[in-house]
C-alpha cells in the first residue's frame, strides 16, 4: 500500500486547476498535469474527488467539471 499524500498538496493542485479550467475553452489536461508535475491520472482523481465532495456540503456546491478530448472545463 502506498502512503497517502498530504491533503495540502491535493488542495494546492485543485485550487490551481479550477480557475484555469474555468476560462473560456477550458484547459488541456496534459498541460495542467505537466505544469503541476503530476500524472494525468492523479489529476483526474483530484477532480473526481472535488465533484464527489461538492454534494456533501451544506448547501451543496454547484460545480460542473467536464473532461472531453483531453480538455478540462469548469462551470
Amino acid at each position: 500500500m502506498t502512503p497517502r499524500e498530504p491533503a495540502e498538496r491535493q488542495l494546492e493542485r485543485v485550487l490551481h486547476v479550477l480557475p484555469l479550467a474555468a476560462r473560456e475553452g477550458g484547459e488541456s489536461l496534459a498541460a495542467l498535469a505537466a505544469e503541476l508535475g503530476v500524472s494525468k491520472e492523479r489529476l483526474l482523481r483530484d477532480l473526481e474527488e472535488v465533484t464527489a465532495r461538492a454534494y456533501y456540503l451544506e448547501p451543496p456546491v454547484d460545480i460542473d467539471i467536464s473532461i472531453e478530448q483531453d480538455r478540462v472545463t469548469v462551470w
